[in-house]
């Protein structure tokens, strides 16, 4: 199940959408335990459409099953002197991973993170470690055997530019990009 997918959507919205939504009824093996780490408090928007999908948050939040946070916290964790920091990428995905796997109900875990870490450095002038933190992901799905799904904002303030040089590196770094 090694899936690295970008999203690329209007501010606006962020909502999951069909089979590439964590914990949603989907035709994909089905995703057991899910993390999301979201800006703008987004997260909120997210746990909304989930729950019109019959998802019951409240549930999967205590059960460890769904992991809400912060992008800028998950960021503030493994990252030193603005630069992400490998060893601290490695122990934060490992440790959430863990217990997230730990959690699910299914003899064979299906995991999935989504979220808007890279995209936050990218936004924020961070380019290369916007794209290095893609590339620790990949590693990161390769080894854990989950599924990546990242969100991009086009619109509003940004020092990222579509058609930039760090914009074809992160887009090179997923296996899908869609863009809305």
């Amino acid at each position: 199940m090694t899936i690295h997918r970008a999203g690329a959507h209007p501010q606006r919205s962020i909502e999951p959408s069909g089979r590439s939504s964590p914990l949603s009824k989907q035709k994909e093996p089905r995703i057991r335990a899910a993390l999301f780490a979201s800006i703008d408090g987004r997260g909120h928007k997210m746990e909304q459409a989930l729950i019109a999908r019959g998802i019951d948050i409240d549930h999967a939040i205590r059960s460890g099953r769904y992991i809400p946070v912060e992008a800028a916290a998950v960021l503030a964790s493994v990252m030193i002197d603005r630069r992400v920091d490998e060893s601290r990428f490695w122990q934060s995905v490992t440790t959430t991973i863990s217990a997230a796997a730990r959690a699910s109900t299914a003899s064979h875990p299906r995991l999935a993170a989504c979220g808007e870490a890279a995209p936050l450095l990218w936004k924020t002038g961070l380019g290369d470690e916007a794209v290095r933190l893609e590339r620790l992901w990949n590693d990161a799905i390769r080894t854990f055997d989950i599924a990546l799904f990242c969100a991009y904002a086009l619109e509003g303030p940004s020092q990222g530019k579509v058609g930039d040089t760090h914009h074809h590196q992160i887009c090179a770094e997923h296996a899908t990009v869609h863009s809305r």
